[in-house]
């Protein structure tokens, strides 16, 4: 939900004008923008099927000219399944000067991770679950991921994190789901952003020289 918020208050204008948006890992993610003004990109058929401007790719080897896009929005932690250095590269190319990125990632600075050996790697493989089953995913360190950006001409402009009390709910013992209500009743209070288990990070491409 925060991130179809910050969507919905950072999109608009950007798109308003004719802009072309690429949503990068496109699935279940709605962009609130004209759609001829939308592409979209994702590694299986499915999530792009009846979409228009749509193409199976992957984010680390994106199908585009340069500077093809004003933004490019790539949330659902498609990062936790690929290389951040690659897809970081690709989003900067294929980015207009003063584009837009929003990108979700996991972090191992989470309040899950404290204590842990994981707590502050540049990046590491945990075990999740998802729908029930347990999957391999990446974390990356804020830190690490704000390098990657930095050196691809991308300025980080905004930092939100998402599930913070909730994760903190689940290290203390909480279930899923008594830890997403406890998220919701406590969202007025803010935790740092820092200790999130999700980030979403908005940057804006400062240079046209690459």
């Amino acid at each position: 939900m925060k991130t179809a918020n910050l969507l919905a208050s950072l999109l608009p204008s950007i798109g308003s004008s004719g802009a072309r948006v690429l949503n990068a890992g496109a699935g279940v993610y709605a962009i609130p923008v004209a759609s001829e003004d939308q592409f979209f990109v994702d590694l299986f058929a499915a999530p792009l099927k009846g979409r228009k401007n749509a193409v199976c790719a992957t984010v680390e080897q994106l199908p585009f000219r340069g500077a093809a896009f004003e933004c490019v929005v790539c949330v659902g932690e498609v990062l936790s399944y690929c290389d951040p250095a690659a897809a970081l590269r690709e989003f900067a190319r294929i980015l207009s000067p003063r584009g837009h990125l929003v990108l979700d990632f996991g972090s191992t600075r989470s309040i899950a991770h404290w204590r842990t050996e994981l707590f502050g790697r540049a990046a590491d493989i945990i075990t999740d679950q998802y729908n029930g089953s347990s999957e391999k995913v990446w974390r990356y360190s804020p830190l690490y991921i704000r390098d990657l950006l930095r050196k691809n001409g991308l300025d980080v402009r905004q930092t939100h994190g998402i599930h913070t009390w909730s994760t903190l709910a689940k290290r203390l013992g909480a279930s899923e789901a008594r830890a997403l209500k406890l998220q919701r009743w406590l969202e007025i209070v803010k935790l740092p952003s820092g200790w999130a288990d999700i980030l979403t990070i908005v940057a804006v491409k400062e240079t046209s020289g690459r």
